[in-house]
């Protein structure tokens, strides 16, 4: 089984946007770039929390290096009512999940 990291985290009350933002431009350097072995998607739960799920043990540069996640990992702090808290999990399994789309 293949090893990645999830990360959970739920914003304040009317911080939804401004985190979604962030991850907007997270999500737009990573398809600019287009670094190698960097598998990321974020899900939004209805209740304001977030899920991160990452996979980057093949990747010559993590993803913290890059300065649109340094933005997010620094602003974002103030627009958390709890977390981050970080989990170590094995894909099982997939279906359907692919680069083709972001939504």
């Amino acid at each position: 089984m293949h090893k990645i990291n999830v990360v959970s985290y739920k914003t304040l009350p009317g911080a939804a946007a401004d985190n979604l933002a962030l991850i907007g431009s997270v999500l737009a350097e990573l398809h600019e770039e287009r670094p190698d072995g960097i598998n990321y998607m974020v899900i939004a739960l209805d209740d304001g929390g977030f899920l991160h799920i990452v996979d980057e043990s093949a990747a010559p540069r993590p993803i913290s290096e890059f300065p649109a996640f340094s933005k997010f990992a620094n602003e974002g702090k103030a627009l958390r009512e709890t977390g981050p808290e970080f989990r170590s999990a094995k894909i099982v399994g997939r279906y359907g999940f692919d680069q083709t789309g972001s939504e």
